[in-house]
C-alpha cells in the first residue's frame, strides 16, 4: 500500500512538472512573436533577455544563444540595464549546469 502512495506521488510531480515546462515553452513562444515585431532597441533587449531567462528556467542550452544575442545588442546601444540583466541570465546560466567559478563572475559583474 506504501509503495502504491509513492508511486502516485511520485506520478504526480512528474506530470504537474510537465505541465510546467509546456507553459514556458508557450510564453517564450508568445515572446518570439512579440521580437519579430521589435526593432534594435532596449525593448528588443529585454524580450531577448525575457526568453534567455525562461530557457534558463528549465535549463535549456538555448539560453545561452539569447544572452548572448542580447547581450551583444545592449552593448552596441550602450543599455546599461540590459547589460546588468544579460550579466545575470548569464550568471544563472552557468550555476544551472554547476559552473560556479562563472558564474560567480557574471554575477559580480551585474
Amino acid at each position: 500500500m506504501r509503495k502504491n502512495k509513492i508511486f502516485i506521488a511520485l506520478l504526480f510531480i512528474i506530470i504537474s512538472s510537465y505541465g510546467q515546462d509546456s507553459n514556458v515553452f508557450k510564453k517564450i513562444d508568445s515572446l518570439k512573436i512579440l521580437l519579430k515585431n521589435e526593432r534594435i532597441d532596449t525593448s528588443t533587449v529585454n524580450i531577448i533577455n525575457q526568453i534567455s531567462d525562461k530557457y534558463n528556467s528549465v535549463n535549456h542550452p538555448n539560453a545561452l544563444i539569447y544572452v548572448k544575442k542580447s547581450f551583444g545588442i545592449a552593448t552596441k546601444i550602450n543599455y546599461k540595464k540590459g547589460l546588468i540583466d544579460s550579466y545575470r541570465i548569464f550568471g544563472k546560466y552557468y550555476y544551472n549546469r554547476y559552473d560556479a567559478q562563472n558564474a560567480l563572475i557574471f554575477y559580480n559583474k551585474a
